[in-house]
């Protein structure tokens, strides 16, 4: 695993969600950026497959080990930048601009940019 990741950038407009108070995992799908043998093949792989038919063998969804806080229709900043913290760290990935959320199958699923 990576080491620790110490900040995220929120670039989004506003903080409000459709989810029903309450808290929530946050999730994405990615590449494990840590294995380098992975991030070989998938290399190699892009000169012969498509870019869909390669990231749906070698993309899978990282999960947060916290919460997300919904309230009054509104999302915790601090809990979703530790949860988008905790994903970065598992995935290796160097994006730190949170770009991106929407709630869908009862988690808050991020997008990065970097």
């Amino acid at each position: 695993m990576s080491n620790e990741v110490d900040y995220i950038s929120f670039c989004l407009d506003h903080n409000r969600t459709n989810a029903k108070d309450g808290e929530y995992y946050a999730t994405e799908l990615g590449f494990d950026y840590n294995d380098k043998e992975e991030l070989t093949r998938f290399n190699e792989n892009m000169e012969i497959e498509t870019f869909e038919q390669t990231t749906e063998q070698q993309m899978k969804y990282y999960d947060s080990n916290s919460k997300v806080i919904v309230k009054s229709g509104l999302i915790d900043i601090a809990s979703l930048i530790q949860c988008a913290k905790e994903i970065l760290t598992k995935t290796g990935y160097w994006g730190r601009y949170l770009e991106s959320i929407k709630f869908k199958d009862n988690k808050f699923h991020i997008f990065f940019g970097s």
